[in-house]
């Protein structure tokens, strides 16, 4: 099928990785990316063994010069997370063209972040994207103790979060957390809520009962508890 499907497909190779922290790792590839559309917000794939397929979001894209950064989020056993750590300078492998929702909203002048680890990539992006366009964002992101540091390492601004401290509390309580801290976002703001199931659902709940409109909350799950792949 690779044979078949070779438009849907750009060789590419690894010349550069780096560990962020104990279980996150960037790793940059060079390919031919000037016929490929990277919206922000689209996924790209690998072939992580003989029959899985994994989707990860670019964290920058530079088609002039052929680069492509992802940040791998390996925080299981999983063929994913098992495909990221074995991934090393020089390593040659086929990457299916970026495809999906396009979830970034341009025209809105507020963006708010909701997310984790899986989701820091596509938020610095993001972030990039609205600083050129002179708008606003702020979020927050919940993250594992030693990873608390990252969001300014990646020239994030949002509040960081231990993982399962916020969202193991009530969609009401945050609610009425989020009304308090943010009343301009919850008013104006496109929501991007990303990376757990659970707590997406959360936080969407959250985000409903303080009358946020549906058209301006945009999800996307990566993960889920005792889940091996979405």
């Amino acid at each position: 099928m690779e044979t078949v499907l070779a438009s849907k497909y750009i060789p590419v190779s690894v010349c550069a990785t780096e560990y962020l922290g104990s279980a996150l790792k960037r790793v940059t590839f060079r390919g031919d990316f000037s016929k490929a559309d990277f919206s922000i917000g689209h996924a790209v794939a690998f072939r992580v063994n003989e029959c899985d397929f994994r989707n990860y979001t670019p964290a920058s894209v530079c088609e002039e010069k052929g680069l492509c950064d992802v940040i791998f989020y390996m925080h299981g056993k999983g063929p994913g997370s098992k495909f990221s750590r074995d991934l090393r300078q020089g390593d040659s492998l086929k990457m299916i063209i970026p495809r999906g929702k396009k979830l970034f909203q341009p025209s809105k002048t507020l963006h708010f972040f909701f997310g984790d680890e899986t989701a820091l990539g596509l938020f610095s992006r993001m972030a990039r994207r609205i600083k050129e366009q002179h708008q606003a964002y702020t979020g927050m992101v919940e993250l594992d103790g030693e990873n608390l540091r990252l969001p300014p390492e990646l020239d994030l601004s949002v509040k960081t979060i231990v993982k399962k401290e916020f969202c193991g509390n009530s969609a009401e309580t945050i609610g009425v957390y989020l009304r308090e801290t943010y009343p301009a976002y919850l008013e104006k703001a496109v929501f991007y809520l990303l990376g757990n199931a659970a707590s997406i659902q959360v936080f969407r709940k959250a985000l409903r009962l303080q009358n946020v409109s549906s058209k301006n909350i945009k999800t996307q799950a990566y993960w889920a508890e005792g889940k091996i792949g979405l």
